[in-house]
């Protein structure tokens, strides 16, 4: 089964969408965890 150029690119462009959202929830959730390690280390002290 091969693609036409405007399959190809609709399929790029998922691709692109999909890693682009995993990428922003993953960076979202690790500053989340950097800001509560922070929170934790401050009232330790």
């Amino acid at each position: 089964m091969l693609l036409t150029s405007e399959q190809w690119l609709v399929l790029v462009t998922l691709a692109y969408v999909v890693l682009t959202f995993q990428l922003v929830k993953e960076t979202k959730k690790a500053r989340e965890d950097d800001r509560q390690q922070e929170i934790n280390r401050q009232k330790r002290e």
